[in-house]
């Protein structure tokens, strides 16, 4: 692993601490469509489901984790359908 792609990645998983939870998901989006097999988003959405307390939600306590998961399978599924030039 490079340096590039490690202080992103470690970045991305101390993003929450410091951005609002909207700042943090465009920022696992890019990172998400950048690497492949980026399970630091289930890290991410633990740390969201601490800091924002979410269990008043329709999902529950871990509705960031969730989330989290749900978009890291999409996004696996629509990685492997593109057709890279």
């Amino acid at each position: 692993m490079n340096k590039l792609n490690l202080l992103i990645r470690i970045l991305s998983i101390i993003a929450p601490f410091f951005f609002p939870w909207w700042a943090v998901l465009v920022l696992v989006l890019a990172t998400l469509s950048l690497y492949d097999n980026y399970y630091e988003i289930i890290i991410i959405g633990l740390i969201c489901d601490v800091l924002y307390d979410s269990s008043q939600t329709f999902f529950g306590l871990y509705a960031f984790t969730i989330i989290g998961c749900l978009l890291f399978i999409i996004g696996q599924q629509i990685k492997k359908r593109l057709i890279m030039y």
